[in-house]
């Protein structure tokens, strides 16, 4: 039996290779995370800050206080999971959002551990 592309989809996501496409257009379009808190910082720092902001904030902590394990709750698209992977050694994703698990991509309760 010959797998649907719909099928094949859900198994094989492309959400990864989306979103490094996605960060090397940005790159070649001159858009850097410094970019990103400027034009915040330069609003007058709106709720909720940049993504880059909350993992300086994370990178902060996780050095400050050598931390070796991260849990996150709303796990959204595993955005602050992937940037996290190179600090932590086990990280903890939740996501209780069934809409959101169901999405290919979508990091799941699932243990990760980096190497």
């Amino acid at each position: 039996m010959v797998p649907t592309f719909r099928a094949a989809a859900r198994k094989y996501s492309i959400e990864p290779a989306t979103r490094a496409m996605k960060k090397l257009l940005d790159w070649l379009k001159g858009n850097t995370p410094h970019d990103a808190v400027a034009e915040w910082e330069r609003r007058g720092r709106p709720v909720p800050p940049p993504h880059v902001v909350k993992q300086r904030v994370l990178r902060t902590y996780a050095e400050r206080f050598q931390l070796q394990i991260f849990v996150e709750t709303g796990t959204y698209r595993g955005d602050m999971v992937e940037a996290m992977k190179p600090l932590f050694h086990k990280i903890y994703s939740i996501e209780l959002s069934d809409a959101l698990l169901r999405k290919p991509g979508v990091a799941s309760s699932r243990t990760l551990t980096s190497n």
